[in-house]
């Protein structure tokens, strides 16, 4: 992880507006502590900066590849809230702009937004594959609508979120009432958060990525009444609903404290008292297939027909190749794969995971 410059100069940020909406005190909890990038953020911030219109940057395949298929997606959407923007394109363009709340009490830096009239298009890019929530409900774009109607005479304004690695894009219109109402549950939320003490809640989503869990005492309380959970089945249907959403940001936190156990015994063998690192047996991969069945054929080793029995297929990496070959999207190729190879492939169900209810 590496530091990053806060250029939103300590204040809050559309992008955690959902944060602040359930945990009030995360704002302040968070203050002053460094923000970090990691290697996911690096890539995401590449792919935004081609979508700016920065050729200049330089993408992998696979992220020249996504990066396409949202510019693609986003000229989708425009066609929805704009039909006629190719011949008559919006009067305002505003792309990676941060904006400012009255007071700068807030800001926000939409990926792409489009004005024309009275009607207005924020878009924001996600490249994760965990999906985020609805555009209809999300709470970056709840803020950013309020960020726009309070620079632009507005009476609509279309929030979409385009992330490929998950789903097709999800697309919401507010019109002028639910503008209004927007705006009034982001200065309703400001408010709470700029009280003297105002409340902290523990949750899934809002403790997940946040910088303060290490200390947090309202998290540091559903931590401790899990250690003293002695026999899971003895707890009733509503301490379970209590427990399990802190369970992802106390995980979060012991991964934390094992990467920087991992950080210090490498510097120094002896840095901890009792502990060391353990060297797991290395594992073996083949690099080229081509070459591994040559080497045993000429070996006179194996058979065409066993050496294929042995072979797997990543069915992320042979669609990226299709991308790569045919140049389709990513959702075109995933979509034609599976129609052409329907009777090749076999799907493995996993676990059922565990999820609040939307």
């Amino acid at each position: 992880m590496k530091e990053l410059k806060d250029e939103r100069g300590g204040k809050p940020s559309a992008s955690k507006g959902e944060d602040y909406e359930a945990c009030h005190g995360k704002h302040q909890m968070e203050s002053g502590l460094k923000d970090t990038s990691s290697a996911a953020a690096e890539e995401g911030n590449r792919i935004h900066l081609w979508l700016e219109d920065d050729q200049a940057i330089e993408l992998s395949g696979d992220e020249l590849a996504l990066a396409k298929e949202m510019e693609s997606q986003r000229c989708d959407v425009m066609d929805f809230v704009f039909p006629e923007w190719r011949d008559n394109p919006p009067s305002i363009i505003i792309k990676e702009e941060r904006l400012w709340y009255r007071g700068n009490r807030y800001s926000g830096k939409a990926d792409f937004v489009a004005i024309n009239g009275k009607k207005a298009l924020i878009v924001d890019y996600k490249c994760g594959r965990v999906p985020v929530s609805h555009a209809r409900v999300n709470g970056q774009m709840r803020w950013n609508v309020a960020l726009l109607d309070c620079e632009y005479d507005l009476e609509y304004i279309t929030v979409a979120l385009i992330q490929p690695r998950c789903s097709t894009p999800t697309v919401f219109t507010y019109d002028l009432k639910g503008i209004k109402k927007a705006r009034r549950r982001v200065t309703d939320t400001l408010r709470k958060m700029e009280a003297e003490n105002p409340s902290l809640s523990a949750g899934e989503k809002q403790c997940k990525y946040c910088k303060a869990k290490g200390f947090c005492p309202e998290l540091n309380k559903k931590q401790e009444a899990i250690s003293r959970v002695s026999d899971a089945a003895e707890l009733s249907t509503s301490q379970l609903s209590e427990l399990l959403v802190a369970i992802p940001a106390i995980e979060a936190k012991c991964k934390a404290i094992k990467s920087h156990a991992k950080d210090l015994l490498r510097e120094n063998p002896n840095a901890i008292e009792g502990w060391e690192l353990s060297s797991p047996a290395p594992t073996r991969t083949i690099s080229s297939a081509e070459s591994a069945f040559k080497e045993l054929e000429d070996e006179s080793m194996i058979s065409a027909e066993r050496f294929l029995a042995s072979c797997s297929v990543s069915v992320t990496k042979l669609q990226r190749e299709i991308v790569e070959h045919t140049g389709m999207g990513p959702t075109e190729a995933k979509r034609r794969m599976s129609e052409v190879l329907s009777g090749a492939m076999t799907e493995k169900h996993q676990e059922p995971r565990i999820r609040r209810a939307s």
